[in-house]
């Protein structure tokens, strides 16, 4: 805590995360694929897209054992339990793959034990802050991971892979505590997909730059519950606005406060996640019982309900996997990513 009894971060210095930021960043101007060639068009737009180096990054490029952190600290003068959990692979912009995964849906199932009162109620979190460590949010999904998916032939083996990568992130959905995300820095793909769908406030950093790059950058359907989950929070002409990338530019922070998707600006990332763990003091101080009927009716779809709709999502992008524009995108990003590393092999992505 700081001297005023509210909690103070300690992430990195900024310097070393605007180098990591540079590595892992690159322009696409000048990736074209031999199906885009052919079609007299360039389809992969003039954005920066989260980029491993290596397919060996996927697994290896994050140094620390766990890559989602949990953290029970105490806020406020009444110490209300708030738990902070962070997306901690910041050397690889927080993308997420199988082991992050893994590890948030073990720290919910935790979660869900303590909240229910399983486990001692000084244990248990009253509400809980969402952030990530370093430059970024969540860059989004692995490109090792996805590139795996690209080149596979089993539908159904990715359709289910898929299916569960997202189901993992949304099982906080099941949680009857408020969920408040810290957002800055990049926040792509599945990632923007966990700010939205996993949280039900957001306080964004004002170098938030929010961006779904499923259709146009990548190839394939949205995932992580943004068909549904979208669409219930900002209403579809706006959901589509943001899901097709029209106008072709990433949501600032400003712009997600216009449409509610955040409740506030803040003027750094250290202010985004203070302002995040007052929102989620004042939540966690309220009646426990109205909060937990009113998250059952805030929360669209139903946990229950997202089932079906992660399931036709994963099932939609594995076959968007399996064409040969997204398998074309996939090899061109991975030889793009080859040349980054100085002119050796291109990383199998």
């Amino acid at each position: 805590k700081g001297a005023d009894g509210n909690i103070d971060d300690d992430d990195d210095d900024d310097d070393e995360d605007d180098e990591i930021a540079e590595r892992y960043f690159f322009d696409l101007d000048s990736v074209t694929t031999t199906q885009q060639k052919k079609n007299k068009e360039n389809l992969v737009p003039r954005f920066k897209l989260a980029m491993m180096m290596s397919s060996a990054s996927s697994s290896s490029s994050c140094t620390r054992e766990e890559v989602v952190e949990y953290e029970l600290r105490r806020y406020g003068a009444e110490g209300v339990g708030i738990g902070v959990i962070t997306l901690s692979a910041p050397d690889r912009m927080n993308a997420f793959d199988a082991k992050m995964a893994n590890q948030f849906k073990t720290l919910v199932h935790r979660l869900e034990r303590e909240v229910l009162g399983s486990t001692p109620k000084s244990r248990a979190p009253r509400a809980l802050v969402l952030r990530g460590r370093g430059p970024a949010f969540c860059a989004g999904g692995d490109l090792g991971l996805l590139g795996e998916i690209a080149r596979s032939d089993d539908l159904e083996g990715n359709a289910r892979r898929l299916t569960e990568l997202y189901a993992s992130f949304l099982s906080i959905r099941r949680l009857k505590i408020p969920v408040v995300a810290a957002i800055h820095g990049y926040c792509v793909g599945g990632g923007a997909g966990i700010a939205v769908g996993c949280a039900d406030v957001r306080v964004a950093s004002r170098d938030t730059k929010l961006r779904f790059n499923f259709f146009r950058e990548l190839g394939i359907t949205p995932g992580m519950g943004t068909t549904a989950v979208l669409p219930a929070l900002v209403g579809p002409a706006e959901a589509a606005k943001l899901l097709f990338q029209v106008p072709r530019r990433d949501a600032s922070a400003e712009d997600l406060h216009r449409l509610g998707l955040a409740c506030e600006v803040a003027a750094d990332r250290d202010s985004a996640f203070k302002a995040a763990c007052a929102i989620a003091g004042g939540l966690g101080a309220a009646n426990p019982v109205a909060t937990a009927s009113y998250l059952g009716s805030l929360r669209v779809p139903r946990y229950e309900d997202l089932a079906g709709v992660l399931e036709r999502e994963g099932e939609k992008q594995a076959k968007c996997f399996a064409s040969e524009h997204t398998r074309a995108v996939f090899k061109a990003i991975g030889e793009r990513a080859g040349r980054r590393q100085g002119g050796g092999p291109a990383p199998k992505l």
